[in-house]
Formats: structure tokens, sequence, C-alpha cells
């Protein structure tokens, strides 16, 4: 498994390290082991040692909303709106999971419209892709163009979903 052959993450290294090495298991966990629990410790584990960072809340945030807790993502990507407002690509990354959920977990399209609506605004004009991960901040270890799940998600309907396609679908409805 993912789990054999890594150390758990301490505190006792530097707080910053503990946080990517929690990040990363549990982006391990959810990606190759399929493990939701195991994963969504690692990313609570993260949390606990840096209440803000945005790689673990987006990454619980995508837990949540595969697990039906709707509710519980979409209290974590407004924290990561709230807290980093002047990072346009990270609040579109969460902008465009709150309309996914909004969308396939909760069935309210016309406020799913409005959140893609949202980040079409915010991010004309704007050079990099949203799903480039949140490495330009430094933080959660993100590759460029990976997110958490790198499988296709899919809605209770089993249909496949692409949050960063969803804007523009429903922009042209």
């Amino acid at each position: 498994g993912v789990r054999t052959g890594f150390r758990a993450p301490s505190a006792a290294r530097a707080p910053d390290q503990a946080v990517r090495a929690h990040v990363r298991l549990g982006e391990l966990c959810a990606r190759v082991e399929h493990d939701v629990a195991g994963a969504r410790l690692h990313y609570d584990a993260a949390l606990r040692l840096e209440l803000d960072d945005p790689a673990a809340l987006l990454g619980l945030a995508e837990l949540c909303a595969r697990s039906d807790e709707p509710l519980r993502a979409l209290c974590a990507l407004d924290r990561v709106r709230a807290l980093y407002l002047a990072d346009a690509l990270l609040v579109g990354r969460a902008e465009l999971q709150v309309g996914a959920v909004y969308e396939h977990a909760l069935g309210q399209l016309e406020n799913a419209r409005l959140r893609y609506l949202e980040v079409a605004r915010a991010l004309a004009g704007q050079a990099e892709p949203l799903s480039r991960g949140v490495g330009s901040r430094g933080r959660g270890d993100l590759a460029p163009g990976r997110r958490v799940d790198e499988g296709p998600r899919r809605d209770r309907a089993g249909r496949e979903i692409d949050p960063d396609r969803q804007a523009f679908r429903l922009l042209a409805a």
C-alpha cells in the first residue's frame, strides 16, 4: 500500500515539511489506494499543523464532495476563498469546486451557474489554467496540472465531471 514504507509525518520535523508530507500522503491515499478515510486523516492532520493550508483545504473539500458531505466541502472552499482573496487562480479553483458541488452534489444549477460566471469574470485574461495546482504559493506540494484525484470524478448519476470545463458548458446554456 501507499502507507507502507512511509513514516508518519510528525510535527518534530519542520512543520511545513510535515504539512506537505501529510498533503502528499492524502493525495496518494485518494488517488492510488482510493482510500477516502485515510486521505481525510492526512488532510485533517495537515490542517491541525497549518490551519490555513490551501492544498489541504482543497483536497479535503474534494473528498467531502465525493463522500456526500457537500456542506463540509463548501465550508472548506469558503475558507480558501476568504483567506486567499489576492490569489486569483487559487480562488478560481475553489470557485470551480463550489460550482461543481452546487451542480452535482446539491442539484442547484442556478447557484452553480452563478459561481461559474463569477470565475469567468474574475479570471478573464488569466494566462494560467485553473488546474495548475497550488504551486505558485509554494505550499501544498501539488504539481502543476494535478488535482487531488487524477481519475475522472463522477456525479451521483455516474456522469464524468470535469470542473475546468463546467464554466464554459453552463455559461453557454
